[in-house]
């Protein structure tokens, strides 16, 4: 796998995440807008951090 691949698996991971928490957040009443705002929180997080922790294990930006 190359560095690419991994990106978007944390991105994927960070959607699944930040929709999760999206559903919880609406579920318990917390309204459309505040839904919406957990979920852009909870995927730059999630992706970001991903995105960091293969770029410190030089998984991603790695010379062939």
């Amino acid at each position: 796998m190359n560095g690419g691949l991994y990106v978007a698996l944390a991105l994927c991971i960070g959607i699944i995440v930040g929709l999760v928490a999206g559903i919880v957040a609406y579920a318990i009443g917390a309204g459309l807008v505040a839904a919406f705002a957990w979920f852009g929180a909870a995927f730059i997080g999630v992706s970001g951090l991903g995105v960091t922790i293969l770029g410190v294990t030089g998984l991603v930006g790695r010379k062939p």
